[in-house]
């Protein structure tokens, strides 16, 4: 009985990741604008083969680590994709987060950025609105301080 019972219960994790992957691949097809990568974990690599995700889709990832900036990233029978600093390669408004499992401290680092969504893979795909700086209005009415 628990033997049946795993294999079900593996039958049904394969068929959620198989889902969650084609969601994914449809998303990033159809995303407008710049889509750009954020960390690049080991994980980020195996996500993208899965997918058939590559560099004639994600402009560059992101990471904060030197070690992998510089660095390409592979992906089978797709163009690879460059590894650079964080926010230094024109500026896409939406990021493609790898470190699913970090998102609320990504998040925090990020808000008050000219990133203004992320789209996370796992458990589901969806995007996450950052909060964006509030600016303080301009009074015209004020003399400069020329008193």
């Amino acid at each position: 009985y628990e033997e049946r019972n795993l294999d079900a219960r593996i039958q049904s994790f394969s068929t959620g990741v198989s889902h969650t992957i084609d969601n994914l691949r449809m998303v990033v097809r159809q995303h407008l604008g710049l889509l750009a990568g954020y960390t690049a974990p080991a994980k980020a690599t195996v996500l993208l083969n899965a997918a058939g995700i590559g560099g004639d889709q994600l402009a560059f990832i992101a990471d904060d680590s030197p070690l992998k900036q510089g660095k390409w990233l592979p992906v089978y029978g797709r163009p690879p994709i460059p590894v650079v600093a964080p926010l230094t390669s024109g500026h896409p408004s939406t990021y493609l987060l790898f470190a699913w499992n970090l998102e609320d401290d990504i998040v925090a680092k990020l808000t008050g950025t000219s990133v203004e969504h992320l789209l996370i893979p796992f458990p589901a795909v969806h995007y996450r609105d950052l909060p964006q700086p509030a600016f303080a209005p301009v009074d015209n009415n004020q003399s400069p301080g020329l008193d």
